[in-house]
């Protein structure tokens, strides 16, 4: 069963309901605080999940998939892996990154998990949301025994100290979105480049072939978000509702940062291309891992 949160919605549009009916979506309208731990502490107090095995927290901070998501939510990975999600990073402390995370429900029921749901996440600002949700729910997952595992991870970074950890999901962008690793693309990311990443314009290009996923998308929907919060001409347009002020600041990175992440960047571009130009050269022996 699939559970949609329309958090900040006074109503369903049309075509949207007509959708979600399509495909079997249930749609919740609830007032826009919390962010998405808030969304989903929202659906566990509403104890919609109770005869799920696995639930599958997901939110809107990214553009995907770019392929089927078959591969990544075989039956085997909830068997297997009790806590998993696409993306696995060291910033911050080791935690899965929460935009889209697979838990059992072995996972849920443990104290340390429920207490983080508990917490007053409509109360936080986002720092809080982040360093008590989205980190304290890995550390709340390891406290229970379960380890963490991911699509991509550098938990396991040989070296850590030396190699300062960076958010893949803006420095390593391309190759994981060109190998089909983690088929998403953060909206922050193409939207504020927070990092003055190089190459972004045609970020389209690094899409796999045969994606059933049109680039336009990501330019029409800036484009509506525009007109929402700004009008059209002689028409009267409802700005989108947004979380509270003090849950949508973010702060800005420093020179540092930027330079850390545009090194990590050309370093992962250079890579990929050097991967390009030898399976060009050696295609059969690069596709039997010869």
């Amino acid at each position: 069963m699939t559970h949609v949160i329309l958090s900040g919605s006074n109503y369903i549009e049309k075509e949207t309901d007509l959708f979600l009916k399509r495909n079997k979506i249930t749609a919740w309208i609830r007032p826009n605080g919390g962010l998405d731990f808030g969304a989903w502490q929202f659906l566990l107090h509403a104890r919609v999940i109770e005869r799920a095995d696995h639930v599958l927290l997901a939110n809107d901070s990214v553009y995907g998939p770019f392929c089927s998501l078959d591969r990544f939510l075989h039956r085997r990975v909830g068997l297997h892996y009790p806590a998993w999600g696409m993306v696995a990073s060291r910033v911050g402390g080791g935690h899965l990154q929460s935009w889209f995370m697979l838990l059992s429900r072995a996972v849920l029921e443990t104290g340390p998990v429920r207490r983080v749901f508990a917490l007053p996440f409509a109360d936080m600002t986002r720092d809080e949301i982040i360093r008590h949700g989205e980190l304290g729910l890995s550390a709340a997952i390891k406290k229970a025994g379960f380890p963490l595992h991911a699509a991509w991870s550098d938990l396991d970074a040989p070296h850590p100290r030396l190699l300062p950890a960076t958010n893949p999901m803006h420095a390593r962008w391309r190759s994981l979105v060109t190998s089909g690793q983690v088929p998403f693309i953060k909206r922050e990311l193409l939207r504020d480049n927070p990092f003055a990443l190089p190459g972004l314009r045609h970020w389209a290009r690094a899409l796999p072939p045969g994606t059933l996923f049109d680039p336009r998308w990501v330019t029409e929907q800036a484009r509506t978000a525009h007109t929402a919060l700004t009008g059209a001409s002689h028409h009267r347009v409802q700005a989108p509702a947004t979380a509270p002020r003090h849950q949508m600041e973010r702060p800005q990175p420093n020179i540092k940062a930027r330079m850390l992440y545009r090194a990590v960047n050309a370093a992962d571009m250079a890579a990929g291309m050097a991967a390009d130009r030898l399976a060009r050269v050696w295609p059969t022996k690069v596709m039997h891992g010869a």
